[in-house]
């Protein structure tokens, strides 16, 4: 897919990607350190960095904690999010547990940088959205990044944002799929209602989600 954008006049780079899409069938698994509360004159010393898995393979993707051993992916957690061509479903906390608020899909106006480092022996170029801070990798042509991050011409391996920190500890890339599923397990809700459960203390929250909310895998 052709990137939107063209060079300014600084040499900057300006892209976005209007959906998900891994080239030529390469699916990626990969693990990131999280870390919250970056340290600077106001707030306190961060927190001890928390693992997490990307999985991303044909038109979806998904970012959530790494399972302990012998559990499931789920995307469900702090942080957790899934992608598709559809719709973005992110985990976020109702009473005492995690529940999925569906939003639509919006391509990330990145602009690229010309500063490049190596981030975990992978040479890495810089692209900023906002306050948001990413280090992507040409040689893993991946459009896939941690906390719902995606349209670079490369694997987001390092991500930066005023308040989190995700650094990519090990990659592996494949031609054969990936299973990237869309989550079946939690009810899911709009935007709206979810703001309105908030509200209303969690008393309008639907036992089980409604059959139009669980739907096959999307490629």
């Amino acid at each position: 897919m052709a990137l939107c954008g063209a060079l300014s006049a600084q040499g900057q780079k300006r892209v976005s990607r209007p959906r998900l899409q891994q080239p030529n069938g390469l699916s990626v698994v990969a693990q990131y350190d999280v870390q919250r509360g970056l340290p600077d004159s106001l707030s306190p010393a961060p927190e001890v960095a928390k693992p997490y898995t990307l999985m991303a393979s044909g038109e979806s993707m998904a970012f959530a904690p790494t399972p302990d051993e012998g559990k499931p992916f789920a995307v469900s957690g702090p942080m957790a999010v899934y992608i598709d061509k559809r719709e973005k479903l992110s985990a976020a906390p109702l009473l005492m547990e995690y529940v999925l608020v569906r939003d639509a899909v919006s391509p990330i106006r990145w602009t690229i940088i010309g500063e490049r480092k190596i981030v975990n022996g992978h040479p890495c170029q810089k692209a900023t959205a906002g306050d948001t801070v990413a280090w992507f990798c040409e040689a893993i042509p991946l459009p896939a990044g941690p906390l719902g991050c995606y349209g670079l011409p490369g694997l987001i391996m390092e991500l930066s944002t005023p308040r989190l920190r995700c650094i990519a500890t090990s990659v592996q890339q494949s031609r054969l799929p990936v299973p990237v599923a869309r989550p079946r397990s939690f009810p899911v809700y709009s935007r709206e209602q979810y703001a309105r459960m908030l509200k209303e203390g969690g008393k309008l929250r639907l036992k089980n989600p409604r059959p139009a909310d669980v739907m096959p895998q999307h490629h």
